[in-house]
């Protein structure tokens, strides 16, 4: 027969029911091969004796099937007097109705005698016993919670410091409209409906002995509605739990209406977005077809398919077709701010180093760089490999280092290099051109937009670059910072965090 290994740890058992030979061996064995100290007795009687008389892990009982026996009224009353010790039952009638009505009846467990050994009844009496602890840990908590809230009109929960709910008294279980059995060991952020929970989550990080309020909303259960709450917090000196406190916050009509004047506003913006994009995309979809036709037709007559063309004709052809092209690239970069603004983007993550991916794009610019007689230097150290979708990034190293170019004077220099930040890796894009002004700082980012550029001649410019550009780094969960002095240059960096570098495809947030 199978045994288990030895267990030092020595169990009170009582044993109840007929003193057979098989009964008997069973436990002869769990006292000397489990460390199980056994007391054995015959009768009901006798086995509630003991039980009142001594304290006991779990009792197992030989069960005698005949209806008069009673042996389920005794599990029964075993269960209401002793709801905490496991109770055992072991009998030789393998129907499944008989197991569960020793469940039914408040019993932990039904085994079937001559189909286990001695290492099952250890192991599920073992279970038991650590199953009705956690059980009575559970019960005396709950029980210390409902003293002290549940006489309180004011709603009260109980959180661990993992946000868990430990418990809800019934002012809360009406306010909040819930049930305790419904929230119980759930975190909170799912059953509590409090609108920012970060910012409750932080206040509830106070220390020991800390009570402080906070005024947030809650949705109201039903009701596209919500309502203002105050809330408070304590945790008691030497305890985990957070004690929270929630009433109904009077407010005032002047903030009510602050309130609904930033939701409108947050609504209008969020709608002109949309019709924003929409117009642009529709607008670009249908320049593509006619650019890509007058493109085809140019190239015919430049290539002399229509009939001989004069070195002049070719001239004017060849400053049509770049301008064409110009205005091709314009109509992409239309599409691709529509595409994401209406989170209809999905990044295609791979794994790139960003320090190698600046060098080759820098290469492509060296010739214009030094056409405008720019110094121009390139500067990579090591960086971490990080995952992002590579011809995003790609733009974005372009357009930074196309802008330095186009608005720093001849002459001067331009900068650009990698390097290993907190969490992160950073791009830095640097010029000595012509600055911007502090009031424009946070539009340069907006599209379309155009601000005054003194100190240089004319560039071209569609006022979609930096717009596009800021939001592919957001898309990758990065930032860009601006430092910039008018006539002095710009300094540009852009940080991408290393903890998104296993993410996969995902849409713009």
């Amino acid at each position: 027969m199978i045994k288990e290994p030895n267990e030092k740890h020595d169990l009170h058992v009582l044993t109840v029911g007929q003193d057979e030979p098989s009964f008997q061996n069973l436990n002869s064995t769990l006292s000397s091969d489990y460390g199980f100290q056994i007391r054995s007795v015959q009768t009901f009687t006798e086995g509630f004796t003991r039980m009142d008389q001594e304290q006991y892990d779990a009792v197992i009982l030989n069960l005698d099937h005949r209806p008069e026996s009673g042996w389920l009224a005794y599990i029964r009353l075993i269960h209401l007097r002793k709801p905490f010790l496991p109770v055992i039952a072991l009998g030789d009638d393998e129907s499944p109705a008989v197991g569960m009505h020793v469940i039914s009846e408040g019993g932990d467990d039904y085994l079937v005698k001559g189909r286990i050994h001695s290492g099952v009844i250890n192991r599920v009496v073992r279970y038991g016993i650590e199953k009705k602890r956690q059980n009575q840990r559970s019960y005396v908590v709950e029980q210390k919670y409902r003293l002290i809230t549940e006489r309180s009109a004011t709603a009260i929960c109980v959180l661990s410091p993992q946000e868990t709910v430990l418990y809800v008294n019934p002012a809360a279980e009406v306010f909040f409209e819930i049930s305790l059995g419904d929230v119980i060991g759930k975190p909170g952020r799912e059953v509590l409906p409090f609108q920012d929970w970060d910012a409750v989550a932080a206040f509830l990080a106070a220390g020991e002995g800390v009570t402080k309020t906070l005024d947030t909303f809650f949705d109201k259960p039903g009701s596209k509605s919500s309502a203002a709450l105050r809330l408070s917090s304590v945790r008691l000196e030497g305890d985990e739990e957070i004690f929270l406190f929630i009433d109904q916050k009077p407010v005032s009509l002047k903030e009510e209406n602050e309130r609904m004047i930033r939701s409108t506003k947050e609504a209008q913006q969020s709608e002109l977005d949309r019709i924003q994009a929409e117009y642009i995309s529709a607008v670009s979809h249908y320049l593509k077809t006619p650019l890509a036709s007058i493109r085809l037709y140019l190239d015919y007559l430049v290539n002399g398919y229509a009939g001989v063309v004069t070195e002049k004709q070719k001239e004017y052809l060849t400053t049509i077709d770049e301008t064409t092209e110009r205005l091709n690239g314009q109509v992409t970069r239309l599409l691709n701010i529509s595409k994401i603004r209406s989170q209809q983007t999905k990044l295609k993550m791979e794994q790139t180093d960003l320090a190698k991916l600046l060098e080759e794009e820098s290469r492509i610019f060296r010739a214009q760089a030094e056409h405008k007689s720019l110094e121009m230097t390139v500067k990579t150290e090591k960086v971490p490999l990080l995952y992002c979708d590579r011809a995003h990034m790609r733009e974005v190293i372009d357009n930074f280092i196309s802008n330095a170019i186009k608005y720093t004077p001849a002459g001067k220099q331009v900068v650009f290099y990698s390097r290993g930040a907190a969490d992160g890796v950073e791009l830095v894009f640097e010029d000595t051109g012509i600055g911007i002004e502090p009031q424009y700082i946070d539009a340069i980012f907006d599209p379309f937009c155009d601000i005054p550029k003194t100190g240089i001649d004319w560039v071209e410019s569609t006022g979609l670059g930096l717009s596009l550009t800021k939001r592919i780094v957001e898309m990758h969960q990065g930032s860009i910072s601006i430092k910039s002095q008018k006539g002095q240059g710009s300094v540009f960096t852009v940080f991408l965090p290393l903890e998104k570098r296993k993410a996969a495809a995902r849409r713009t947030p």
